[in-house]
C-alpha cells in the first residue's frame, strides 16, 4: 500500500502550539517517546514511521522517516533528533513555530546507530552506533563529531547525567555498564550484581545455581543525579532445559514453564527474571555513589494475572523515588517505589519464617540476592516499548506495537500504590486514563499477525501464565541473545534470525525441523509451555521472521583487497569452507557431525559478523579464534595459512 503524503498528515497538526502546564523534562535515557510541551513524539523502526499527538487539540499524525527510526532525543528548543538504524545516520528534524517536523539534516554515524540522549541545553548529542562498537559524541550547533570511544559488545542504550558530566553505556550482550567521564574521556565499568537460583534438586540445600545478566533495554537516571536504573534480564542458562522427544510439538501446552511459582501473588525465581539494576550515583558528577549495585526483582500477579516479562525502558518519577518500566512482552507497565518498606532497609527483601516452599517450586526473591520494593502494574496493549514524562505531570507510554500511546496521570499511580482499590478497579476497568492511535501498521497483514504472536509472553498459545517469556526474550530484536543454554542433550547458543532464516532449513542446532514455522509451533509448545499454534499461526511467525532484515555490520559489503584475498581464500580446497558453505545463503542445508555432536545442521554465514559467539557450545567468542581453532581440521582446515590469510579470511566473512 502507498503512504499518504507526509505533508498531508502533517497538515493536521497545523496551529498546534507547544506550551500549557509546562515543558516536559529532557530525559536522561534514550527512548522510542519523547514529549515536548503539548506535543508527544514516537519512532517505529517496523514502520519507518514518526507519529506526533497534541495533548491541546487531540490531533494525531504520521510522517514517513526512511532509515528505520530506532530511537527520538529532544535536542534544544525546535529539534528532535532520531537514529535511522537501517541507514547509518541520525536523521534531524527542525520544528516549526506551530510545532511541525521537516527533516533537515542526516548526519553519517556507522552501522546502525541505537540509543540516543542530548544535553539539557542542547549543546551535545550522544549516540550509540551499536554494530561499530562506538559511542559517538556530537555538536549540535555545527554536527561535527566531536570525540568517539570504543565501547563494545554492541553498545545500544544510553543515559546522561543531570550534571553533563558522565554518560552510561548499556550494551546488548554484556551486563557490565560502562561510564563515560566526559570531562576527562575516560572509561570505566560497573559490574551487575551477582543473583543466584537455590538448586530444584534439594530446595533445602546450599547448592546454588549463578544467574547470567543481559541488558534488554533503555536506562534511566533519576532527577536528581542519584540513581540509575538500567532494565536487566537474569537467566538461569544452567539447569537444562527439557527436550521434545522428537520434531512434533506436544498435543497440547503444559511443556516446559520458563517462570517461577507464584506465592499470594508473589512471583518466585525462575529461568528468566525481569529486574531493573539499580546504581547509586555521586548526584554531583555522576560518580560512583555510596551503597550497593542492587538488582530490584519486577514481576508480580493481581486481579489482572501474572506480570512478568522482559523490561524495554524505564524513567523515574519527578520526585526520583519511584521507577516506571514497561514490560514490552508482558503488555504492561510496573511502578517500582523504590523506598524500602516493611522494614526492609537495605536488605534484599523480607519473605516469611519460611524463605523456600518445600515442593511448590517457589523460591522468594531474596533467596537469589534479588531486592524486592512496592510495585503495581498498570495493563498496556500492544507491545509498550517506551516511557516519557511530560510537564503536567502525565506518563506517556509508547505502545509501539498498537501505534499507539497512552496516558496515566502520576496522581492515579500514587493512590495505586497507596492500594486505593476503587484505583486499582478503575486502571483494570479502564486499563489506562486515555490511549490515542497516532499511526497505522504498514506491515503486510500476515507479517503483523506474526510479529504479534512474536514478542508476546501472555498470549496462551505461546508461553504458559507466568513464564514471562516470548520468541522475543531470547531472540531480541529478533536476533539472538548471546547466552549459551543447557539442554537434556547438551549445550546450544541461541541462533539468530536475522536475514533469510527461512532459506537456511533445516532449522535447529540438530534437529530435522524442516521449516521456521514448525519450530515455532515446538519452541512455544514444547519448551514455552503455550498451548499450541495453528498452521497458519505458525506461518505468521515464519513471515515476520522472514520479513526482518539483516544485520548491517561494519564491513558489510565491503569491496578491499583484503576482503577479495579472504574470498580467495575461503574458495581454496584445502581450507574447505566453501565444501559446507557454497551457494548466496553460504550454507549447504545438509548435516555434518562435528565438534562431538551428530547431524550439526550447516548454519548461514550471511551476518556472521553479528552472531558471536560462534559455534554450537557458544566455545568461540570471536571469529579469528573460531578460525584458529580449526586449524587442526576439525572443521575445514586453515593450518595452511599465514596470519594475514586469516586476517583475510576474518574480513571476508565479516563482509557477507
Amino acid at each position: 500500500m502507498k503512504r499518504a503524503s507526509s505533508l498531508i498528515c502533517l497538515a493536521m497538526l497545523a496551529g498546534c502550539t507547544p506550551g500549557g502546564d509546562g515543558d516536559a523534562p529532557v530525559p536522561t535515557g534514550s527512548s522510542t517517546i519523547a514529549a515536548r510541551g503539548q506535543q508527544v513524539f514516537t519512532v517505529s523502526a517496523w514502520d519507518q514511521t514518526l507519529s506526533m499527538f497534541d495533548q491541546q487539540t487531540g490531533e494525531t499524525a504520521e510522517m514517513e522517516l526512511s532509515g528505520k527510526p530506532t530511537r527520538i532525543a529532544r535536542v534544544g528548543e525546535d529539534e528532535l533528533w532520531v537514529t535511522l538504524r537501517g541507514a547509518r545516520a541520525v536523521a534531524v528534524l527542525t520544528l516549526d513555530e506551530s510545532g511541525l517536523p521537516t527533516e533537515t539534516a542526516r548526519i553519517a554515524t556507522g552501522p546502525e546507530p541505537h540509543g540516543i540522549v542530548a544535553s539539557a541545553d542542547g549543546s551535545r548529542v550522544y549516540v550509540a552506533v551499536s554494530q561499530a562498537d562506538e559511542v559517538v559524541e556530537i555538536d549540535a550547533a555545527t554536527r561535527d563529531v566531536l570525540r568517539t570511544w570504543k565501547v563494545q559488545d554492541d553498545p545500544r542504550w544510553l543515559a546522561l547525567h543531570p550534571s553533563g558530566k558522565a554518560l552510561f553505556v548499556v550494551s546488548a550482550f554484556d551486563a557490565d555498564i560502562v561510564r563515560i567521564d566526559l570531562e576527562e574521556g575516560t572509561l570505566s565499568t560497573i559490574p551487575a550484581p551477582d543473583t543466584w537460583r537455590p538448586s530444584d534438586e534439594d530446595p533445602f540445600s546450599d547448592d546454588e545455581v549463578e544467574l547470567d545478566p543481559r541488558p534488554t533495554g533503555d536506562p534511566a537516571i533519576s532527577p536528581f543525579g542519584d540513581t540509575l536504573v538500567v532494565p536487566v534480564i537474569y537467566a538461569d542458562t544452567t539447569t537444562p532445559v527439557e527436550q521434545p522427544d522428537d520434531t512434533e510439538p506436544p498435543a497440547s501446552g503444559g511443556g516446559y514453564s520458563s517462570g517461577g511459582a507464584s506465592l499470594g501473588g508473589r512471583i518466585g525465581i525462575g529461568r528468566l527474571n525481569p529486574t531493573v539494576v539499580g546504581v547509586p550515583l555521586d548526584p554531583q558528577d555522576g560518580g560512583e555513589g555510596d551503597g550497593p549495585v542492587i538488582a530490584f526483582f519486577v514481576s508480580g500477579a493481581d486481579h489482572d494475572g501474572t506480570h512478568r516479562g522482559y523490561i524495554s525502558s524505564a524513567t523515574f518519577s519527578t520526585d526520583g523515588t519511584k521507577v516506571y518500566a514497561t514490560m514490552e512482552s508482558a503488555d504492561a507497565v510496573a511502578v517500582v517505589d523504590l523506598r524500602p518498606q516493611e522494614g526492609q532497609g537495605m536488605e534484599p527483601s523480607v519473605s516469611n519464617e519460611f524463605t523456600t516452599m518445600s515442593g511448590s517450586g517457589f523460591h522468594f526473591p531474596a533467596d537469589g540476592g534479588f531486592y524486592e520494593r512496592r510495585q503495581r502494574f498498570v495493563e498496556t496493549e500492544g507491545n509498550p516499548s517506551g516511557i516519557a514524562m511530560d510537564g503536567g505531570g502525565n506518563l506517556w507510554v509508547h505502545e509501539r506495537g498498537h501505534r499507539s500511546i497512552s496516558s496515566i496521570p502520576t496522581a492515579k499511580i500514587e493512590a495505586l500504590l497507596d492500594g486505593d482499590e476503587d484505583v486499582q478497579d478503575g486502571l483494570r476497568a479502564r486499563r489506562i486514563a486515555a490511549r490515542h492511535v497516532v499511526g497505522k501498521s504498514w506491515l503486510d497483514d500476515d507479517v503483523e499477525a506474526g510479529r504479534r504472536l512474536f514478542f508476546s509472553a501472555t498470549d496462551r498459545r505461546m508461553a504458559a501464565d507466568g513464564a514471562g517469556v516470548s520468541c522475543g526474550t531470547c531472540h531480541m530484536e529478533g536476533r539472538n541473545d548471546g547466552f549459551t543454554w543447557t539442554f537434556e542433550d547438551g549445550v546450544r547458543q541461541t541462533p539468530s534470525l536475522a536475514g533469510p532464516a527461512a532459506l537456511t532449513a533445516p532449522v535447529t542446532w540438530t534437529l530435522d525441523v524442516a521449516s521456521v514455522a514448525h519450530e515455532a509451533q515446538i519452541t512455544s509448545s514444547g519448551r514455552m509451555g503455550g498451548q499450541g499454534l495453528s498452521d497458519t499461526e505458525a506461518a505468521r511467525i515464519e513471515a515476520f521472521v522472514a520479513w526482518q532484515a539483516g544485520v548491517d555490520t561494519p564491513r558489510k559489503g565491503e569491496d578491499s583487497e583484503l576482503v577479495r584475498l579472504g574470498e580467495e581464500v575461503f574458495g581454496r580446497a584445502e581450507v574447505g569452507c566453501v565444501e559446507c558453505h557454497g551457494g548466496e545463503q553460504r550454507t549447504d542445508n545438509d548435516f555434518h557431525d562435528m565438534f562431538g555432536l551428530k547431524h550439526v545442521n550447516t548454519p548461514t554465514l550471511v551476518g556472521v559478523a553479528a552472531t558471536a559467539p560462534y559455534l554450537h557450545d557458544g566455545s568461540a567468542p570471536d571469529l579469528r579464534t573460531l578460525m584458529l581453532r580449526v586449524r587442526d581440521g576439525s572443521m575445514g582446515d586453515t593450518s595452511s595459512l599465514s596470519d594475514h590469510e586469516l586476517d583475510a579470511l576474518v574480513a571476508y566473512l565479516e563482509s557477507l
